[in-house]
């Protein structure tokens, strides 16, 4: 999975979403919705983190 460099929730959500449909065919579309919107707005709040410890993290990565 690569990640996704875009901060914009709705885009995070529909990749997100693109990504897993076909492995989460038993949920219906309710549940598979909530899990996409939960998992989107994991990914959004680890790429929008702005705290130091984040910015320590993504130094040494870099």
């Amino acid at each position: 999975m690569q990640p996704t460099h875009n901060s914009n929730l709705e885009a995070i959500r529909q990749a997100i979403s693109t990504r897993l449909r076909a492995s989460c065919a038993n949920l219906s579309d309710e549940e598979f919705g909530k899990l996409v919107t939960r998992m989107a707005l994991l990914e959004w709040k680890h790429l929008n983190d702005a705290t130091p410890t984040s910015q320590m993290l993504a130094r040494r990565a870099g």
